[in-house]
């Protein structure tokens, strides 16, 4: 036996029988009242993943030993009771994933960073980490780092530009400020998807708009009253969340994001002055969310996202909607409630006929046609 998974399966104990099974390479005992690892895991030398996230381990519950196994390539400790690191994970120099996540470790070893050189991923979130060690500059191969949620009241991120293969960085709730935020991001040409919400930033850091090729930004719960974007800027851009900050209008140049599929924009104070005439040109998106605002009306052009699945317009001011919404072929979700003086328009009787007209083609492509 190869691998075995033994998860949600009520263990407060690891079987005795494990250490008998020395061709062990994939181990998952997730989910389940394990307190300790001791013993069978170290009878274990040909192990490439250990995977025992949401127990009741404590960092004395671990064997010091298994770090020591060379084909060791994935550790997955997430959702536990450690207080620290685990003695000896700088010897682990094989992992590709670590992930400590969900955890109340308050430090990360320089020994850690300085070794383990080969990481991919790191999940370091959920933890009460206030500063990481300037050693992580060397994980110069990593392309996920996840640090939410921790204080880090001490980490300037100075390192950050060095590590040229991230393509994932979230930092949610992490005290991030203009300050410590590094002003220029040009060699991180592979970002793909930040998260900088819930950090109360007054503004968008100058340098996200720099990252040419960046698929998801999350920057709510923020305290960003005007979007600075200029025309050019995250061209790649497929899902945008602005949601809980204080924007009072979305800029005109956002319906050139044509490959834009999920905006969410609720709990701000936009009005219909607010939205883009042009949204209609946004052909690709599927989830649009303005709860919590200030509309009365709704552009027109709102008919024209054709692929449109979801759309919240919940706890506003609405007072009539286009009529165009009713012909929308794929709209599944339509939040409508909590408009006092809304009055909806009916339905056409022969919507059939009108979806031709309604669901025109824009594209260069088929104009050239």
């Amino acid at each position: 036996m190869t691998w075995l998974k033994l998860n949600d399966s009520k263990l407060e104990q690891v079987p005795d029988e494990l250490s008998r099974c020395a061709n062990l390479e994939h181990l998952q005992m997730a989910h389940n009242q394990l307190t300790s690892v001791h013993g069978e895991l170290s009878d274990l030398p040909r192990l490439r993943s250990v995977i025992v996230r949401d127990n009741n381990l404590k960092t004395a519950g671990i064997p010091t030993d298994i770090f020591r196994m060379k084909d060791l390539t994935i550790i997955d400790l997430s959702r536990n009771q450690l207080r620290e690191v685990p003695t000896n994970m700088e010897y682990a120099k094989g992992a590709i994933v670590l992930n400590l996540s969900h955890n109340n470790i308050e430090t990360i070893p320089n020994s850690v960073c300085a070794n383990l050189i080969d990481l991919l991923f790191l999940d370091l979130s959920n933890n009460k980490l206030d500063m990481l060690p300037p050693q992580i500059r060397r994980l110069s191969m990593l392309q996920s780092l996840k640090l939410s949620n921790n204080p880090l009241n001490h980490f300037q991120l100075k390192q950050l530009p060095s590590m040229t293969s991230l393509s994932v960085l979230h930092m949610s709730n992490t005290n991030r400020t203009l300050d410590n935020i590094p002003p220029t991001l040009d060699d991180m040409h592979n970002l793909r998807d930040v998260d900088f919400s819930e950090n109360s930033l007054p503004t968008v850091p100058e340098a996200l708009f720099k990252l040419r090729n960046l698929r998801k930004l999350n920057l709510s719960g923020n305290r960003i009253e005007k979007l600075n974007m200029a025309e050019g800027d995250w061209e790649h851009l497929e899902t945008l969340n602005m949601s809980h900050n204080r924007l009072t209008v979305l800029p005109d140049c956002l319906v050139k994001l044509t490959r834009l599929s999920r905006l969410y924009a609720s709990n701000n104070e936009l009005t219909f002055e607010g939205i883009p005439s042009g949204i209609g040109k946004l052909v690709q998106m599927t989830v649009l969310h303005l709860s919590y605002n200030r509309l009365e009306l709704v552009p027109e052009g709102i008919s024209r996202c054709v692929k449109l699945q979801k759309l919240k317009l919940d706890h506003n001011r609405l007072i009539t909607l286009p009529e165009g919404i009713h012909l929308l072929p794929d709209l599944k979700t339509l939040d409508l409630h909590e408009n006092e003086n809304l009055v909806v328009p009916p339905k056409p009787n022969d919507a059939r006929k009108k979806l031709a007209f309604y669901n025109i083609d824009f594209s260069l492509e088929h104009q050239v046609q």
